[in-house]
């Protein structure tokens, strides 16, 4: 990107100049269509009004920040195997929740957040892999395409392959797993505190918001 900024620092600058810094770089069109939108709201707000809201305003400086850097250098790893088992959990969760998401956790307790990119994203359908932060916060450690490659943050160095290969093959196993590892259930994120439920490893609720059995099966 030829595009030099003179506000650096960036929290430094006062609000109006970072919008109309955040102005330049949408006409400039280097503002990336996931942000574009949230982008050009807050600047029509703050001309039509003068103001932007608490949680608005540093949104101005974290679009800036993001155009600036770019998108993250990534790894394209085959993983191998068909990923069709975690988009159907998506499939089957999206006629049911807003926002479906599933937490799960490395073996060294790092955590991981699983989302589905929307149809305006830049990568549609691909499931996209965090830290569980909020948005603009988190950590982005890849994502995973339709095709079922995994392009990995070069700055990433936990070894992600592994795991989601392994929710692939056994979506319902591996779900049990995480409850196991954790207490908690891995599609809502809460304890798990019935006596079945800690057994099975996820929550009847989820197990139907997901597709999946809550039965004998889990519990042999």
């Amino acid at each position: 990107m030829n595009y030099q900024s003179e506000l650096l620092p960036l929290e430094d600058a006062p609000i109006e100049q970072l919008v109309d810094e955040l102005d330049s770089l949408i006409k400039a069109e280097l503002v990336t269509k996931g942000n574009l939108d949230f982008a050009s709201s807050l600047v029509k707000q703050y001309k039509q009004r003068g103001t932007l809201s608490e949680k608005q305003t540093p949104w101005v400086a974290k679009i800036i920040e993001r155009t600036l850097k770019g998108e993250p250098e990534v790894e394209k790893v085959a993983l191998g195997g068909s990923f069709e088992a975690i988009s159907s959990l998506f499939d089957v969760a999206n006629g049911k929740l807003k926002y479906p998401k599933i937490w799960l956790q490395t073996p060294d307790g790092q955590p991981i957040q699983l989302s589905r990119a929307g149809p305006n994203a830049k990568f549609p359908g691909s499931i996209n892999v965090t830290d569980g932060g909020k948005y603009g916060d988190n950590k982005w450690y890849g994502r995973i395409l339709v095709g079922g490659i995994f392009e990995k943050a070069k700055y990433e160095h936990y070894e992600l392959e592994d795991m989601l290969v392994e929710f692939a093959k056994d979506p319902a196993g591996f779900a049990a797993s995480q409850g196991h590892l954790t207490g908690h259930c891995c599609f809502c994120n809460t304890p798990l505190t019935a006596e079945k439920s800690t057994v099975v490893g996820y929550g009847p609720v989820c197990a139907k918001n997901f597709g999946l059995p809550y039965g004998k099966k889990q519990c042999s």
